[in-house]
């Protein structure tokens, strides 16, 4: 994706988004595509998809803004307003997804997951995973409980 930009990257993202739907241990709602609001609104669109492109990344609010084509506060108004989250609880909500995925499916330590899902602070992504789905990692990944970003 990182080499795709307009029309394929939306479609892209669009398919990404419907796999994701219908895996069935991972539910991502945090983008609702039967919104038509969201099929229409570049400056979201760009931002979700430059946030599932880069979440492995240490990722800035100008480095998204600079994507967008919006200011900084102007972005974060329109992404709040729009989605009811702000753009970083969007990015660890992804972060997280991701992580649910690997602690199910790999035999990495919880610290690799981590960095792989873009934490570079293992009790940042321990706080932000039990906040996030109600778990500690090491609790979902003995019991593999599922995700649902609405928790």
């Amino acid at each position: 994706m990182r080499d795709m930009s307009g029309l394929k990257l939306l479609i892209r993202l669009y398919e990404l988004l419907d796999l994701l739907s219908h895996e069935k241990k991972y539910s991502y709602s945090s983008l609702n595509t039967e919104n038509n609001t969201y099929k229409s609104d570049t400056p979201i669109l760009k931002t979700y998809g430059f946030l599932m492109q880069n979440f492995k990344n240490n990722i800035t609010l100008e480095d998204i803004s600079n994507q967008v084509g919006l200011t900084p506060n102007a972005l974060c108004r329109h992404f709040k307003k729009n989605t009811d989250k702000t753009i970083f609880e969007c990015l660890a909500e992804i972060r997280i997804g991701f992580a649910t995925k690997l602690l199910r499916n790999s035999q990495y330590s919880i610290t690799q997951i981590a960095y792989e899902s873009g934490y570079s602070n293992i009790s940042h992504f321990n706080h932000q995973f039990k906040e996030i789905t109600g778990y500690s990692p090491s609790d979902y990944k003995l019991n593999n409980f599922e995700f649902n970003s609405e928790n």
